[in-house]
Formats: C-alpha cells, sequence, structure tokens
C-alpha cells in the first residue's frame, strides 16, 4: 500500500469542495472521467459567474485516497481562475501541491479529463448563451 503526504490525507479526510451544485444564476458545466470498474471515476461541475470566471467548483470521485483528494485540491485551485487560466497541464501542479508519488498521477489525469470535459461544457453553454 502507498503510503499518502499528509496533504492527500488532509484533502481526503477533510475534503472543501466535495459534492455537485444546483449552480442557480451560474452557467454551470458538467464532466466525467474514468470507470468504476477501471478503480476510479470523477465527475465535476463547475459554475462560471457573469464574468466568465468559476465561481464554484464541485465533484464526486470514487477511487482511492490520491484521487480523492486530487479532485478535492483542483475544485480548489479553480475557484476564481478563468478557464484560460488553467489550460496548462494540471498534473504537475497536483504532484506538487500534495506531493504525490510519481506512480499516482495517473489518478490527477481522470481528475484533469473531468475538469476539461466540464470547462468545455460550460464554455460552449456561455457561448450559446451569448448568441
Amino acid at each position: 500500500m502507498n503510503a499518502f503526504s499528509p496533504k492527500v490525507l488532509e484533502h481526503f479526510r477533510d475534503p472543501r469542495r466535495a459534492g455537485l451544485f444546483d449552480g442557480e444564476g451560474l452557467i454551470v458545466g458538467n464532466g466525467a472521467s474514468g470507470h468504476v470498474k477501471s478503480g476510479i471515476r470523477v465527475r465535476f461541475r463547475i459554475g462560471l459567474d457573469g464574468s466568465g470566471r468559476i465561481a464554484r467548483a464541485g465533484w464526486e470521485c470514487f477511487g482511492c485516497p490520491a484521487a480523492i483528494a486530487s479532485s478535492d485540491w483542483v475544485a480548489e485551485y479553480c475557484e476564481g481562475r478563468s478557464p484560460e487560466e488553467l489550460s496548462a497541464p494540471l498534473p504537475p501542479l497536483v504532484a506538487e501541491a500534495l506531493d504525490l508519488e510519481p506512480a499516482l498521477l495517473s489518478r490527477v489525469l481522470v481528475v484533469e479529463d473531468a475538469l476539461r470535459a466540464a470547462l468545455d461544457d460550460a464554455t460552449s453553454s456561455r457561448m450559446c448563451e451569448k448568441r
């Protein structure tokens, strides 16, 4: 079994952004990645405010402590940023922030895929709303 860093355990034991939200008054985007049969499934929901910044982010995750902690850290990291500010790859940021072992980076990729899908969904909804 992997020994998880104190930062991973903190986000795993006390997640701050767990769960999905109703998104009233926000442009909401939903995304999912992974599969329960493969050991990790992540759903992300983001809400864009009128200026296009992420006002709220939430998640649901079925997976190991590293996947759950990564989902929580990414949701916190997103809030207040624009989708454009999140264009850089997230795994190096998450790995550094949570002191993740390289063997656990595959979990972050699933989290990132779910976030990217939610961003795509929200930005396409925003573009439709502008028309």
